[in-house]
């Protein structure tokens, strides 16, 4: 009898290590594939310049910073822009696409009325992009373009004559720059940093906004410019062949 039970006793150590064994293994295994899908998840050895095209899409704040009278009297509402590049030469890139941006005179003090200001920006550009790691790179570029800005709910005081229009284009240069995280192997999102300058200089009686508040002389004085700050994406396809 004491037999059988040393032997029964044997039988279920054995039973009770065999799974605890066979649960080691499982779990060996899952955390192996977990491993693995976060590996296949993770990007290496990505080269952006190996890309030879890229699509970015960008949404942002415009942010007037001078003339000083354009900057008092308006606030930016949103801005986007999509550009297309071709990779050229080892990070080097040229491209163009397209801006538009929205400002109004709302919350401002500049009159009682809301009034819009659009602006679309045909843009050309040259740059270049620099990786820094496994899934960061910086994208550094030189704008230059053509611009159309338009007003609208401009409201004409008593004893004006109303004009035909109230637009106007002018030539403007920029620069960019963008921090990019990679999430997969051609898709990326950043913050993006840019500033623009027209060959205009903001003038508020050319919608009547002097007859609704004072402004200096030297307030009248300089370039238009924009500081435009927000968030980027980055598609890159037609990757070259090794």
């Amino acid at each position: 009898m004491k037999r059988f039970h040393l032997i029964l006793s044997c039988f279920f150590l054995f039973v009770f290590a065999n799974n605890l064994l066979a649960q080691d293994d499982s779990t060996a295994d899952a955390n192996a594939v977990k491993d693995q899908e976060v590996n296949l998840l993770m990007p290496k050895d990505i080269k952006i310049a190996d890309y030879g095209f890229d699509l970015r899409l960008a949404g942002f704040v415009p942010n007037p910073m001078t003339n000083k009278a354009l900057k008092e009297s308006f606030i930016g509402v949103y801005g986007a822009s999509a550009i297309f590049d071709a990779n050229i030469y080892k990070g080097f890139f040229v491209g163009g696409g397209f801006q538009n941006e929205l400002l109004s005179t709302v919350n401002n003090q500049a009159a009682t009325f809301i009034m819009y200001m659009q602006v679309d920006n045909a843009v050309g550009r040259m740059g270049y992009l620099q990786q820094v790691g496994d899934i960061v790179f910086f994208s550094y570029a030189l704008d230059a373009g053509w611009n159309f800005t338009k007003f609208t709910s401009v409201v004409v005081p008593t004893g004006f004559q109303p004009k035909n229009k109230y637009t106007y284009t002018n030539a403007f240069v920029g620069a960019e720059t963008t921090l990019f995280l990679l999430l997969q192997d051609h898709f990326a999102i950043g913050l993006n940093l840019t500033l623009d300058v027209m060959d205009k200089t903001f003038d508020p009686s050319f919608v009547y906004l002097d007859q609704f508040r004072s402004y200096n002389n030297s307030d009248k004085k300089g370039m238009t410019s924009y500081l435009n700050l927000g968030f980027g994406l980055y598609y890159g396809f037609h990757k070259r062949k090794k």
